[in-house]
C-alpha cells in the first residue's frame, strides 16, 4: 500500500527525471575526445563591442531647388547655416567694416562710432575741427559784439549763436554720415572725397538743418513734449538727405517714417550718444572755462557779470576743442542708428553685404 511521504521524507521524482545519460556506442571515457557539446565560453563576448563615439547621423541638407536668391549669401547673424555637405556650420556674420551687418545692439552702435573715429581721424576729426572752428569764430564775433550791450542786443547774439551752432551741427553730421557709410563697408574716404560728395548739396544741407531747427524750436515754444517729439522724429533727416540723395522735405518726411515704431529706442540711444559726447566735451572744456573765469575776475569779490575779451577767447578755444570731439560722436550715433533702423525694417544688411563683396572682389 502506497504511503504518502511524511515529514522528513522526500518524494521520489518521476521516472523521466531520474533517467541517466547513456554514453554513445564506441565512446570510451578513459580516452580523451571531443565533448559531444562544446562547453560554454564565459570569457569575453564574441560579438564586437558597441561603438560609443559621436553619432553617425548626418542632418540632411536643404531640399533641392531651395536656397538664397542668386548673388546673395545666407542672411547674416540669424542662426546656423547648412553647408554644402549638409553639416551644420557656425553662424555666418558679415562684418566688412566697423559694425556687423545685422540689427545692432546699443554697445555695437557706440563701438562703431569710436572705431570709425579711430580709423578715420584725419577725415572725421580734421573736417570737424575746421567746421567747428569757423562756427565758433562766428559765435565769438557775436559775443564780442554784444559785450557790454543791452538785453536786446544780447538776445540777438544768443539767437544768432544758436543758429550758427545748428548749421555747424548739420554740416558736421553730413560729413560724419559719409565717412561712417564708407566705414560700414570697410573702406576709408579722404577729406577731399568727402567734400566732393557734398558738393552742390551743402547749402541744401544747411537749409535742412535750419528748417528742422525751426520746427523743433516751434515745438519747444508751444510745449516741451511736442518739441522732444519733433526732435526725435527728425533725427534721421540728415542721414536720409546725404545717403539717399533726396530733397529737403522728402528727407524730413522719410525720417518720420523710419522713426515711427521705434520712437523710444531712437530717443534712448540718441540721448545716450549725446550724453557721451557732451560729457567728453565738458571734460575738455573745464580747464578753458576755469582760466576764462579767472581772467575775468570771477573768483574775486569785485567780479563783474561780463566775461572779459580774454575770457571769451578762452571759452571759444574750449568750445572748438570740445566740439571737435563731441560733434562726430553725436553725429555718428545718429548715422549708425539710421543704418540699424533700415537693416531692421528694410533688409539693408543684405544690400550692404553684397556691395561689400563686390568691392572686395574688385580690389
Amino acid at each position: 500500500m502506497d504511503q504518502e511521504p511524511g515529514e522528513g521524507q522526500q518524494a521520489e521524482p518521476p521516472p523521466d527525471q531520474t533517467r541517466q545519460w547513456q554514453a554513445p556506442s564506441g565512446f570510451d571515457p578513459a580516452e580523451p575526445g571531443p565533448a559531444p557539446y562544446p562547453p560554454p565560453q564565459y570569457g569575453q563576448p564574441q560579438y564586437p563591442p558597441p561603438q560609443y563615439g559621436p553619432p553617425q547621423y548626418q542632418p540632411p541638407g536643404p531640399p533641392p531647388g531651395y536656397g538664397p536668391p542668386p548673388g546673395y549669401g545666407p542672411p547674416p547673424g540669424y542662426g546656423p547655416t547648412v553647408g554644402a555637405a549638409g553639416a551644420w556650420s557656425a553662424p555666418f556674420v558679415d562684418k566688412p567694416g566697423v559694425i556687423p551687418l545685422r540689427p545692432l545692439a546699443v554697445g555695437e552702435i557706440l563701438d562703431g562710432v569710436f572705431t570709425t573715429i579711430r580709423q578715420n581721424p584725419k577725415t572725421l576729426l580734421g573736417l570737424s575741427f575746421v567746421i567747428v572752428l569757423v562756427g565758433q569764430l562766428g559765435v565769438l564775433g557775436l559775443n564780442l559784439w554784444a559785450h557790454g550791450a543791452g538785453s536786446g542786443q544780447r538776445l540777438g547774439a544768443t539767437l544768432g549763436g544758436l543758429g550758427i551752432t545748428q548749421l555747424v551741427s548739420a554740416i558736421t553730421t553730413g560729413v560724419a554720415v559719409i565717412v561712417i557709410g564708407e566705414a560700414v563697408l570697410g573702406t576709408r574716404i579722404s577729406p577731399a572725397d568727402t567734400l566732393t560728395r557734398l558738393e552742390g548739396r551743402i547749402w541744401r544741407l544747411v537749409g535742412l538743418g535750419l528748417l528742422a531747427g525751426l520746427l523743433i524750436l516751434l515745438g519747444f515754444v508751444l510745449l516741451i513734449i511736442p518739441g522732444i517729439y519733433t526732435l526725435v522724429l527728425f533725427s534721421f533727416a540728415t542721414p536720409v538727405f546725404v545717403l539717399e540723395k533726396t530733397t529737403v522735405t522728402a528727407a524730413l518726411r522719410r525720417s518720420g517714417e523710419l522713426v515711427r515704431g521705434s520712437w523710444w529706442r531712437t530717443l534712448g540711444i540718441g540721448f545716450l550718444g549725446y550724453l557721451v559726447g557732451t560729457i567728453l566735451a565738458g571734460l575738455i572744456e573745464i580747464p578753458f572755462t576755469l582760466f576764462a573765469l579767472h581772467s575775468s575776475g570771477v573768483f574775486n569779490t569785485t567780479a563783474s557779470a561780463d566775461v572779459s575779451t580774454g575770457g571769451q577767447l578762452l571759452l571759444a578755444a574750449g568750445r572748438i576743442v570740445g566740439g571737435t570731439i563731441s560733434t562726430p560722436i553725436i553725429a555718428g550715433t545718429f548715422a549708425l542708428m539710421y543704418i540699424d533702423r533700415r537693416m531692421r525694417r528694410e533688409g539693408l544688411d543684405l544690400v550692404l553685404a553684397q556691395t561689400a563683396r563686390e568691392r572686395q572682389g574688385r580690389s
